[in-house]
């Protein structure tokens, strides 16, 4: 019997009962789930407050203190005149204390580098929050992708096991009345042991799969729509690999995070470049404070202080053990590794964008060739399967022709889904990935065919 590359096997326990999950939904999952998209967010936020650390260096600063006093002493007074009257002095103090200060730096080159840099680093969480939103993509479909994939190699699996059995029987009826050799029975039951293996090993194989798109969701999947059968394989749009390198120019992400993080480490050298220059700072203070003294021998003064500060501060770094030098040149060779990574990165993603774009169109003519051979293995696995009635043909010709139907199915299902992933990393390495990429191979799917978790078997 015919069976349809995008038709898994079917568990009638479970048909009807379990929703079979598409791509899309399977995505929506990993957004809301995976905990490496998560902590890509958490991360995004965190960034967000660095520009405002290194604009408070720029910032006023104001300190309010309050305080409040109380002291008791006591003076004994003595005499060297025997007749004079020992006397004693306690005096009692309390009160409160009040000061208000306000620090403005006017003049701090290196604080302005810092700012700029604090803002850069903003820029790049943001774009490496969008390189996570692309890996998830990319994680997801791919594992989507592969598990399907899975599918399609234990249903030939089980289909040449299937064919494989239906040849022993067959052996055995014709050795049994004499119009088959021995050794046809022992071939024919080799062809099988193979393939109950190769069925098992399918199965392991199909189980991790599924735990893997568990590890991206938190969730356990039991069924996943299959692709098409109309599905067809068409060429990247536009069929101009410069273009490609064009938009992989301007929005790949990989490029424009080196670029940014170059700037980065550039301000932070001009940062610590500059931290010998001198500072400014102008700083205003107010304080005040009130004083209730009471002595034994005296009635209660009140006294009220207060007192206003406003003043201009310059520092000149004049020697720091050889740190500020030492830091600056740390920093400029920073900045020159990162500026040099940053363009092998241009020189590392013009390749990866061209290798992708040979291995779409690669694929296209490998998916109708791959199609086109398994017409002819079914063909041939007819002719030799008369022949072997007729007598004019051997088991083994029979047994040969339905592992290469076997092998033919299985090469146009690797070549189909490893056609529809470089088309993603296409996408991915021209900075062109997005959800409607998903959209669209999610609309390639057929919710009536279905692959199923071996767990429910």
């Amino acid at each position: 019997m015919k069976k349809s590359i995008g038709v898994i096997f079917v568990c009638s326990l479970f048909a009807g009962q379990v929703h079979a999950e598409s791509l899309l939904e399977i995505y929506d999952l990993a957004l809301e789930n995976d905990y490496s998209f998560k902590s890509a967010q958490s991360a995004l936020l965190a960034s967000q407050e660095t520009t405002l650390i290194a604009k408070s260096l720029l910032m006023p600063k104001v300190n309010i203190e309050g305080s409040w006093q109380y002291s008791k002493s006591r003076t004994d007074i003595e005499s060297s005149n025997p007749f004079a009257v020992k006397n004693e002095l306690v005096q009692e103090r309390q009160g409160p204390g009040l000061s208000i200060s306000l620090t403005q730096p006017i003049l701090d080159i290196s604080a302005l580098h810092q700012y700029e840099r604090g803002k850069l680093t903003e820029k790049i969480a943001v774009l490496q929050f969008e390189n996570a939103k692309n890996s998830l993509l990319m994680r997801t479909a791919n594992a989507y992708l592969q598990t399907l994939k899975a599918g399609s190699k234990l249903t030939a699996t089980q289909a040449a096991e299937d064919a494989y059995r239906a040849q022993l029987q067959s052996a055995n009826v014709k050795f049994n009345i004499g119009l088959a050799r021995h050794s046809d029975v022992l071939e024919a039951q080799a062809r099988l042991d193979a393939a109950v293996a190769d069925t098992i090993i399918a199965k392991n194989n199909l189980s991790t799969w599924f735990d893997l798109v568990q590890v991206l969701t938190g969730k356990t999947h039991t069924e996943f729509a299959t692709l098409s059968a109309n599905f067809n394989a068409k060429l990247p749009d536009p069929m101009d690999s410069k273009k490609w390198a064009e938009a992989a120019s301007t929005n790949n992400i990989k490029i424009n995070l080196g670029k940014l993080t170059a700037q980065q480490f550039y301000e932070n050298s001009r940062s610590k470049a500059t931290e010998y220059l001198p500072k400014v700072t102008g700083s205003l203070s107010f304080s005040g404070s009130e004083d209730d003294r009471r002595f034994n021998n005296a009635a209660p003064d009140d006294l009220l202080n207060q007192g206003l500060t406003a003043s201009v501060r310059l520092t000149v770094p004049l020697y720091s053990g050889g740190n500020i030098s030492a830091s600056a040149r740390e920093a400029n060779y920073l900045y020159l590794e990162s500026l040099d990574k940053s363009k092998n990165n241009v020189r590392e993603v013009a390749q990866e964008v061209h290798s992708s774009y040979l291995s779409v169109i690669a694929n296209v003519a490998a998916v109708k060739a791959r199609k086109a051979a398994i017409a002819s293995s079914e063909s041939a696995l007819v002719y030799a399967k008369k022949g072997y009635e007729q007598g004019v043909r051997s088991i083994i010709d029979v047994l040969n022709a339905q592992n290469d139907l076997y092998q033919a199915s299985q090469s146009y299902a690797e070549i189909v889904y490893d056609y529809l992933i470089s088309g993603l990393k296409l996408k991915e390495s021209s900075g062109l990935l997005s959800r409607k990429d998903i959209e669209d191979l999610n609309a390639q799917l057929d919710q009536a065919n279905s692959v199923y978790s071996p767990a429910l078997n």
